[in-house]
């Protein structure tokens, strides 16, 4: 516990051309973790007891960047004790592919995804096709946010928990549960024992272009 977790062994999997990375039962502190452009990078805890523990240190920084195919994190929690600054737990740009299977994100003891003005993240998802969301459960400001003009062809959420915080410190939650930015487009949306709480709504999409909107929805 309590051991800082830098991120080394993900630069050498990145650099490698991929590889999975292990985090052990037990806290790691960290800061924001370099960013992974390798495909084929998996980030693999022991369950919910494997947890970094991110200590921002400016608004909008990012846990975990990956840019690559065939990304995946599993088995791990990921959280804060900061509550003051935004912040995004994980971002995924254009890489095909990933998939996020038993990932808590805030929710741990009390400590939630959170900031002064909702404005902190869970997933951040920035196209490109194929991506799975398995038994994750994110407690913070905005929970699951789709953007990028690249669009998403087919996303799979189930069995999954997500839950749109306000801090209790500032005004109400004026973000939705899952959120599609206005530049982007979800060709197919997959649904299945998924349960959406708190915010302004469950599911909202500011469609300031043409793309701005969900293909079609499975439940």
């Amino acid at each position: 516990d309590n051991t800082n977790f830098n991120g080394g062994w993900l630069n050498v999997a990145s650099v490698s051309g991929g590889g999975t990375v292990y985090v052990p039962h037990g806290r790691f502190p960290t800061t924001a973790l370099a960013p992974i452009t390798a495909s084929h990078v998996w980030l693999r805890g022991a369950g919910p007891g494997s947890q970094l523990q991110f200590a921002p240190t400016a608004d909008d920084q990012i846990l975990i960047d990956s840019t690559g195919h065939d990304f995946g994190i599993f088995d791990l929690t990921l959280m804060s004790l900061d509550t003051t600054l935004r912040k995004v737990a994980v971002r995924h740009t254009t890489g095909d592919e990933p998939k996020f299977e038993n990932v808590w994100i805030g929710g741990i003891g009390g400590n939630n995804w959170t900031d002064a003005g909702n404005g902190s993240t869970g997933f951040y998802i920035l196209g490109h096709n194929f991506v799975k969301l398995n038994r994750v459960n994110v407690a913070a400001n905005r929970p699951l946010r789709f953007g990028g003009a690249t669009g998403t062809d087919f996303v799979a959420l189930t069995h999954s928990y997500l839950f749109a915080l306000n801090n209790g410190a500032g005004p109400n939650n004026a973000h939705p549960v899952i959120e599609v930015d206005g530049d982007s487009l979800i060709g197919f949306f997959q649904v299945n024992d998924v349960s959406l709480a708190g915010g302004s709504a469950a599911v909202q999409w500011v469609a300031t272009v043409d793309r701005g909107n969900i293909g079609s929805w499975e439940f």
